[in-house]
C-alpha cells in the first residue's frame, strides 16, 4: 500500500462495422440476364453522348450528325459516331419505415442497399441513395452511405414517394428496397419515374409461402 501506479495502455476507440455486402455486377446492355436484355431493348436505336469515331458521310446518314468543323478541313462531309446508349445512373431508395419489417428482413434490406450502392459506384455510374431521413449523392457516395447504413434503424417516418425518382440525364436504374410488395405498390403509385429509368423492386420480408424474393409489381421491371 505504499506505492500505487496507474497507466492507460489503450484509449477508447469507436469501430464502425459496415453492413454485409454481396459482390454484384451492374447490368449493361448485352451482358446477359433478364435485366440486361431489358436495357438492351431500351437502348436499341438510341445514340449516347460519348464520342466513338468519325467517318465520311454516306447516303442515309442523319444530317444532324454531320460535324461541320471537321468537314470544313476536308473535301468530304464528316459524320461523328457516338457510343450506343448505356446505363449512366443508379438511384437506390431504401424504405426504413418499420411497417412490414422484422429484425432479419430489415438487416437484409440494409445489406441489399449497401451491395447495390457499392456495385454502382465501382461501375462508374452516377450513384445516389435516398431514404426516409437522408439523401446522399456526389463524390465517394459509397463511403458515406456505408457509414450511414451501419447505424440506421427502422423508424416511424414514412418514405416520401417523390424520393423514388431518378432524372432525365440518360438511361438510369432505380432500385427500390422495401419490406413488402404492398409497400412497393404504394410508393410506386405516387412516385415520379423519369421516362428513361428502369425500376427494380427488392422486397426483403418473407412472402406468404415463407420465401424471400425480388418482387416486380405489375407495370414495372
Amino acid at each position: 500500500g505504499l506505492v500505487r501506479r496507474r497507466a492507460t495502455l489503450v484509449g477508447d476507440q469507436t469501430v464502425t462495422i459496415v453492413p454485409r455486402r454481396v459482390e454484384l455486377a451492374m447490368p449493361t446492355p448485352g451482358s446477359g440476364g433478364a435485366l440486361s436484355q431489358h436495357l438492351s431493348a431500351r437502348a436499341l436505336g438510341r445514340t449516347g453522348t460519348d464520342f466513338h469515331s468519325q467517318r465520311e458521310y454516306v447516303a442515309g446518314d442523319d444530317p444532324r450528325r454531320i460535324n461541320w468543323k471537321a468537314s470544313a478541313r476536308t473535301d468530304s462531309l464528316i459524320v461523328t459516331e457516338r457510343e450506343a446508349e448505356r446505363l449512366r445512373r443508379c438511384t437506390v431508395v431504401l424504405d426504413t419505415s418499420r411497417t412490414g419489417y422484422d429484425e432479419v428482413s430489415f438487416d437484409r434490406a440494409v445489406s441489399v442497399a449497401a451491395s447495390v450502392v457499392t456495385a454502382s459506384e465501382r461501375a462508374g455510374l452516377t450513384t445516389r441513395l435516398a431514404s426516409t431521413t437522408t439523401d446522399v449523392r456526389g463524390h465517394e457516395v459509397a463511403t458515406s452511405v456505408l457509414h450511414w447504413l451501419a447505424v440506421v434503424e427502422p423508424g416511424d417516418d414514412t418514405l416520401d414517394p417523390r424520393q423514388v425518382s431518378g432524372s432525365d440525364d440518360g438511361m438510369g436504374l432505380v432500385v427500390l428496397v422495401c419490406a413488402t410488395t404492398e409497400a412497393a405498390r404504394r410508393l410506386l403509385g405516387a412516385s415520379r419515374i423519369a421516362p428513361d429509368d428502369t425500376v427494380v423492386v427488392v422486397h426483403t420480408a418473407p412472402a406468404d409461402d415463407g420465401s424471400t424474393t425480388t418482387g416486380m409489381p405489375a407495370g414495372y421491371t
